[in-house]
């Protein structure tokens, strides 16, 4: 039987979790950006680093559901979060 910390760890493993946490940081990305914020400020900073490690987790342990999640949405699979200040 697993413990609850071994539960709660492989929970936030799944494809699930990280393309959550990347739309989240997506979604803040874009208010950061209408409320004028620029690539250069620390807090586009961190909000590139939190979806660049989400997308990274997702490449690395879930490649072929990422590339097929690109496909039916018709994005590009080798982005990365400077591209969404772009």
């Amino acid at each position: 039987m697993k413990t609850f910390n071994e539960y709660i760890t492989e929970s936030k493993d799944t494809f699930e979790y990280h393309l959550g946490k990347l739309h989240k940081t997506a979604k803040s990305i874009s208010t950061h950006k209408s409320y004028g914020g620029h690539v250069g400020t620390k807090r586009s900073e961190e909000l590139r680093d939190r979806y660049d490690h989400h997308l990274g987790e997702i490449k690395k342990k879930h490649g072929e559901q990422w590339k097929l999640h690109c496909k039916a949405n018709d994005m590009e699979p080798n982005h990365c979060g400077a591209d969404m200040y772009a």
